[in-house]
């Protein structure tokens, strides 16, 4: 059934709205045309391509990338290649609900391991210790995304056993025939190709699954995981806000204590200049009673003085009275004698 059936059959919920559900299964079925461009046609026929400028038996994609120039190309696909996987995984986690952190860090483990891989060049003569680690981080990626795949395969039983089964039953095969090349060709690039284009198939073959799905409601899905990343964005906005307003009035107090401390030195400041006033105006005091003292005695000595001066004044005229008066007396005596 497909998704345009499935619509048509489904009941309308009164709280959605038709026209804002037409818009999200336009957009679905945009995402399932470009993740099965990318699963069914750019990444097989590319690793193909590539994979096949060498023996697929004997020599792998590494030593393309590492010994026959191809380096850049190896560096393209397992970039496009990581960030579909990663991409396109996490597509169906949103579409099935599945919110396991730990799986999600795997996945993006296994993706960056990958990418990792094919930016260290394969020269063991050259590079031994790059080579090395290549080797390692190629052996890892894929067991961490098996890994991955088969914790999402199993919860997939919750959503619906039919894609359980279906998704289950091919993950087996592919990880079975898988390890049957590993065991009889080795790190071949057969194993590469099988491997890489299977995970495409299988990822694709699983949207397709769950699009046929009679238990689950991909529209909805959508809907409701784009109504959840609006609102974590409106969370960490409204969080940037409270954190931008706190630290406002964490620098509003600083400068408020700021003032505060400038005000108090400035009052303390105040203080000591009026003490200091004070002190002048007391000292002003004592040095203008002191001067209005020594006014005083001033004025006291020079009245002194214009008495005694008075008083010698008097006494010199007494005496020129009494030389006067004393005069006469003595001329008659003198003339009798």
């Amino acid at each position: 059934m497909t998704l345009d059936k499935k619509e048509k059959n489904r009941p309308v919920l009164p709280e959605e709205d038709p026209a804002q559900r037409e818009k999200y299964l336009r957009r679905l079925k945009r995402a399932g045309l470009c993740y099965g461009l990318l699963a069914l046609v750019i990444i097989p026929i590319y690793t193909i391509l590539y994979a096949t400028r060498a023996d697929l038996i004997t020599q792998n994609m590494s030593y393309i990338g590492g010994y026959m120039g191809g380096y850049r190309g190896l560096v393209i696909w397992g970039v496009v290649s990581g960030v579909f996987y990663l991409g396109f995984t996490s597509y169906l986690f949103m579409l099935t609900k599945f919110t396991n952190k730990r799986v999600r860090r795997m996945l993006f483990a296994a993706c960056a391991m990958l990418i990792i891989t094919v930016l260290l060049p394969f020269v063991p003569e050259i590079w031994p210790r790059a080579a090395e680690m290549h080797n390692f981080f190629a052996m890892l990626a894929p067991i961490v995304m098996v890994v991955t795949m088969y914790i999402f395969v199993f919860y997939l039983a919750k959503c619906d056993r039919s894609v359980y089964k279906r998704a289950l039953w091919s993950l087996n095969t592919m990880v079975l025939i898988s390890a049957v090349l590993m065991f009889l060709t080795g790190s071949s690039g057969l194993l590469e190709v099988v491997f890489s284009v299977g995970m495409c198939v299988l990822l694709f073959m699983i949207l397709i699954w769950l699009s046929h799905s009679e238990h689950l409601d991909l529209v909805r899905a959508m809907r409701q995981a784009e109504e959840k990343r609006r609102a974590e964005i409106a969370a960490r906005e409204a969080e940037e806000r409270v954190k931008r307003i706190a630290e406002a009035a964490q620098r509003q107090a600083e400068q408020a204590q700021r003032a505060q401390e400038e005000a108090r030195i400035a009052l303390a400041r105040a203080k000591e200049a009026t003490r200091e006033a004070m002190e002048l105006e007391a000292e002003k005091r004592e040095l203008e009673a002191a001067a209005r003292q020594a006014e005083a005695q001033m004025l006291a000595v020079e009245e002194a003085h214009r008495i005694e001066e008075l008083r010698a004044a008097q006494l010199l005229e007494q005496k020129h009275q009494r030389e006067e008066e004393g005069a006469p007396a003595d001329k008659p005596r003198r003339q009798e004698g």
